[in-house]
């Protein structure tokens, strides 16, 4: 009997779904599937049926290898909507089908005065090879052996919680303590992270000195909000949005709308795993929904808050909000123009992508003659008109491995990719009840959409240290305090039995 048990709970998705999904929540996630399925095949006959045929079946070819895994989790009681797959096949369907059907239905083919027409079928074709690549890497079990379900943290694990509390709020001084500093020192006030041009213009930032770690310190916010949250250090539904809104308006007021993004992910997912439940599809639309619209909206507030309130608005427009939401898909087209001007025009970049994130550690005054990532020019050179040079055209994450190593480095980087992201889901299940594992799944998880977004290894690595690698930093601490606490406890119990 307990064999059994213990495969039920080896071979499901998360220890929520060893106990099976309720007939209601399955019978909600299969209409949310099928709806999904019908929207895209309707996509499809739409769009065959005006032009572009062979892009319209590799636009389904690569929706199969998305939708299938999800498909037979499903199917199988095994679906985890926080497990990293699940994430990743998400945003991919919205960047990479989505995205392309959307602009083939309404035949809006250009962008930054070019006509991308030509470049969807090389790019669908790098897209399959990148999802089939990952799903071989995230089909190894890799990674810790996964828990029972309902098995209490660690004793460590609690003896913890308490110091990290206090560690967790130590890091939001720091943080606060950087934005104070880097002010000081650039020439800002301290309003440039409350709305400029709605409060007042920003003073002049003339004859200061920017130092971009001491600004970067303002996401020491996210990973110190998650940890508490975590550890029961942030109670109260009020006082929880109270929190997320000013930091959402921080984020917004100097343009980082990923952050909005990753802080959002963060709290959304450490709360359901705190509370051990899963949401349902069907209510996540809607939030989804205001999130997209935000993020099209912060496309453009972008400017108006960057230039003081000189240039942009702050009208919500919802048209554009969703032209803006769309925007970010546009990564598609860039990722085609890459993959046919490289290695025909311009050479592979080889293993310099993977060195840049030790160089792009020294800070440049220590540094003055630090290279330049040149490859990243690969994508203004590849779309090759003036726009795309203001305008800084991205490719997704394998884009880069493409311009590494080409298919082949496209292959091998997937498959490290997936077998990294299988690795963090058993790493998480090995441990589910373990708050610290908690908070930090949670942060990894929401940093997956920057990741793919950004084809830039350099850029993710940064943003990881700030973002997760606290957490990490944070968790190692308090369990060392813990662990010597309770070591001691344990000499001074012995040594009242031997005194008895």
């Amino acid at each position: 009997m307990l064999l059994r048990m213990k495969h039920a709970v080896l071979t499901s998705g998360s220890p929520v779904a060893a106990a099976g999904p309720r007939n209601g929540a399955r019978t909600g996630e299969l209409v949310v599937l099928g709806i999904a399925i019908a929207a895209v095949a309707a996509s499809v006959v739409y769009a065959a049926a005006q032009f572009m045929g062979i892009a319209i079946v590799a636009c389904g070819f690569v929706a199969a290898l998305l939708v299938a895994p999800i498909g037979l989790r499903w199917a199988t009681g095994r679906f985890d909507v926080f497990e990293p797959a699940m994430i990743i096949a998400g945003v991919y369907l919205f960047y990479f089908v989505f995205g392309p059907l959307a602009r083939i239905a309404t035949e809006d083919f250009w962008f930054l005065d070019r006509n991308f027409q030509s470049v969807y079928v090389p790019a669908l074709e790098a897209i399959a090879v990148a999802v089939a690549a990952m799903w071989v890497g995230y089909a190894l079990p890799v990674g810790p052996t996964p828990a029972l379900a309902g098995e209490p943290p660690s004793p460590i694990a609690a003896a913890s919680m308490e110091s990290g509390q206090r560690m967790a709020r130590m890091l939001v001084t720091a943080a606060v303590l950087g934005m104070v500093a880097w002010a000081r020192l650039s020439g800002h006030s301290l309003l440039y992270f409350l709305l400029p041009g709605v409060t007042r213009p920003v003073d002049s930032a003339e004859g200061g000195v920017d130092v971009p770690y001491l600004f970067f310190a303002v996401e020491w916010f996210i990973p110190a909000v998650t940890v508490l949250i975590a550890l029961g250090g942030l109670r109260g539904r009020a006082t929880r949005a109270a929190v997320i809104g000013v930091l959402t308006v921080m984020y917004v007021s100097i343009g980082f709308r990923y952050r909005v993004a990753i802080l959002w992910f963060a709290v959304a997912i450490v709360t359901y795993l705190r509370a051990g439940r899963r949401p349902r599809l069907l209510y996540m639309a809607v939030p989804a929904t205001l999130a997209f619209l935000l993020g099209g909206w912060l496309a453009g507030a972008r400017a108006f808050f960057r230039s003081n309130g000189a240039e942009g608005t702050l009208a919500f427009d919802l048209r554009g909000s969703v032209v803006g939401g769309l925007s970010d898909t546009r990564i598609f087209e860039t990722l085609g123009a890459v993959v046919t001007t490289v290695p025909r025009f311009l050479p592979h970049a080889g293993l310099l992508p993977f060195a840049y994130p030790l160089i792009l550690l020294v800070p440049r005054s220590l540094w003055p003659g630090k290279p330049l990532p040149f490859w990243l020019q690969y994508n203004v050179q590849s779309i090759g008109t003036p726009p795309s040079t203001t305008s800084g055209a991205a490719v997704p994450h394998f884009g880069e491995f493409y311009i590494a190593f080409g298919w082949a480095g496209i292959a091998l980087g997937m498959f490290l990719f997936g077998l990294a992201a299988k690795w963090l889901w058993r790493w998480y299940r090995a441990a589910p009840n373990d708050p610290w594992r908690q908070a930090i799944f949670a942060l990894n998880s929401s940093l997956l959409f920057l990741t793919i977004a950004r084809g830039y290894l350099a850029q993710i690595v940064q943003e990881w240290c700030f973002v997760v690698l606290p957490a990490i930093a944070l968790a190692a601490l308090a369990r060392r305090r813990a662990r010597f606490a309770l070591s001691a406890g344990a000499g001074a119990r012995a040594e009242v039995v031997e005194g008895a």
